[in-house]
Formats: structure tokens, sequence, C-alpha cells
């Protein structure tokens, strides 16, 4: 998988979090960190830039569906099905395609194009940030 591109309303987005934000918040400025993440079990998967072999799935976020998170999971549920996507991947013999993964077709290229604003993982949630001693 060489690129993947989402848009929410016609905007891209460059993070799960970001989306969720847009689409599903009540509070739709207020950051999503690893923590509150992890404390609403949101899970985010890398799509591009990786080795998939054929018929190898990735999810690109989930959200499980809790009395605490179902709000949120039911405007997801929604917006979901107004998600557009975009992903272009190429074989070991650098054969390369682009598809909607709405449609069953993708179109044959020779090389994916460069993205504006790629979706990946949020940088912020590699960085280890030191968390204040307990007394």
């Amino acid at each position: 998988m060489q690129t993947f591109e989402v848009w929410w309303q016609g905007e891209p987005v460059s993070t799960a979090p970001e989306l969720l934000r847009r689409c599903c918040m009540p509070d739709a400025k207020a950051p999503i960190g690893s923590a509150q993440a992890r404390s609403i079990d949101f899970n985010i998967g890398q799509i591009a830039s990786q080795v998939m072999r054929p018929g190898d799935t990735e999810a690109f976020l989930s959200l499980k569906l809790e009395d605490s998170t179902a709000d949120i999971w039911h405007r997801l549920d929604l917006a979901r099905l107004q998600l557009k996507m975009r992903a272009c991947y190429c074989s070991v013999f650098d054969e390369c395609w682009q598809t909607d993964l709405v449609q069953t077709n993708a179109k044959r290229l020779k090389s994916c194009p460069a993205v504006k604003v790629p979706f990946a993982l949020p940088t912020d949630w590699f960085e280890s940030t030191p968390q204040p001693a307990a007394h």
C-alpha cells in the first residue's frame, strides 16, 4: 500500500483522531490524545507504507460500542457512509492501481502519485512525554 487518503464533507483528513473529532465529537475543537483514545477504546491502524498480501485487511479506525461511547459510535456509524477514500497500491512487479475502496475495479497507473494530505497515524502518539512523578 503506497498511499491512503480520506475526506470528510469534501475536506481532506490527515488522522483518525481528526476525523473522529470533526464528524462525531460534541466538542469538535477538543484534541484526542492517545490516552483519551485508549479510554474510549478507539483504535487506529497504519494503512499506507505497508506491505499487505492479497486478501489481507487492515482497519484504519475502530471504536468499540459501549454505553460510554454510544453517542460517538452512532455518529461514526452514520459518518462512515459519507467518507470518501482513495488508496494506491503496487504489486511486487511494480504494477500500480488506484481505488476509491467502493468500486470493485481499480484504475491502473504507472506509479502512485504523491498526495497532498496523506492519512496517517498521529506523530504525537509516538512521542514519549514525561509523566509527572507520583508523590
